[in-house]
């Protein structure tokens, strides 16, 4: 399984990671909420690390797109078994 790491990535990498993380002026809610809205923040961030990864773009946006889904519906799961204790 691919990683990434500071001491692995690439200058431009590094660049490119650095300027998203500089163009977003924006509060990141809860991390539950940013998959069940499509938070554009979270979204940019993550086809970021997979376009350094190799990914291509088309796989890649559906791969988040279910990624989120599916983070979505563990952390609603998780929530909801926490108000049942």
């Amino acid at each position: 399984m691919n990683s990434v790491g500071p001491s692995k990535l690439r200058k431009p990498d590094k660049k490119k990671l650095i300027e998203l993380f500089d163009s977003l002026k924006v509060n990141f809610p809860p991390l539950i909420d940013q998959c069940k809205d499509d938070f554009e923040a979270r979204t940019r961030i993550d086809l970021a690390f997979l376009s350094i990864l190799g990914h291509d773009k088309g796989d890649a946006e559906k791969f988040v797109e279910e990624m989120h889904h599916t983070l979505y519906d563990k952390l609603s799961s998780l929530k909801e078994a926490m108000k049942e204790d």
